[in-house]
């Protein structure tokens, strides 16, 4: 690999290269970015629910709890 870098790129060493391995976090950063503005531009909101899905939902929650 190192001998193929040096070959492909004639300007970076193959230590320089083998340098950005090390950089993980900014791979991490980059990618995270980009997830939250997908995530961000999908629009998400919570459904709307009907005052009698709520009370079916309440009735639920009192029969699980008991």
């Amino acid at each position: 690999m190192v001998r193929y870098i040096a070959l492909t790129n004639p300007t970076r060493s193959a230590t320089q290269e083998s340098n950005d391995c090390d950089r993980k976090w900014f791979t991490r950063l980059v990618v995270a970015g980009i997830i939250y503005t997908q995530l961000k531009e999908l629009n998400l909101k919570y459904p709307k629910v009907s005052e009698e899905q709520y009370q079916g939902l309440l009735n639920a929650k009192e029969i699980l709890e008991s």
